[in-house]
């Protein structure tokens, strides 16, 4: 029994490692943005819904290190960003071509170890989409 605590253990541990994270609230509403934001509502404007057309030429992405200017003034929020200032927010939202950056692995580990301050947790608007580890815009 006492052999099995720690493998129980262990496999808690991943098991709350590789857990997703809670998604983080909408963006502002438009024209909250510091780039004077060019969203458009979806429909759903009286719920609060909003999206980025998929030719607009900013974006928003949720900055988990990033000091919130707004109430409750916690870590956490929301940038719009241009293409030329985040690339990966334009050309893949969904990280397909980042898995490796993005789920826990050993290879993730070593890119952490590698590049250290260089990755940093984000999500993507309006896909919603989450990466641990992803290049620093």
């Amino acid at each position: 029994m006492y052999l099995l605590t720690p493998l129980i253990l262990s496999v808690l541990v991943v098991a709350a490692a590789s857990s997703p994270q809670p998604k983080p609230p909408r963006p502002p509403p438009p024209g909250a943005g510091a780039l004077g934001n060019r969203l458009t509502t979806a429909g759903g404007a009286a719920e609060g819904i909003f999206f980025v057309p998929p030719k607009s030429n900013t974006r928003w992405i949720w900055d988990e290190n990033c000091k919130n200017d707004r109430p409750p003034f916690q870590l956490g929020r929301w940038i719009e960003v241009r293409k030329e200032e985040c690339l990966i927010a334009f050309e893949d939202p969904e990280f397909h071509s980042h898995e490796f950056f993005c789920k826990p692995s050993p290879i993730n580990d070593n890119y952490k170890s590698w590049y250290g301050s260089q990755l940093e947790a984000m999500w993507t608007y309006p896909e919603y989409q989450y990466c641990e580890s992803v290049p620093v815009c």
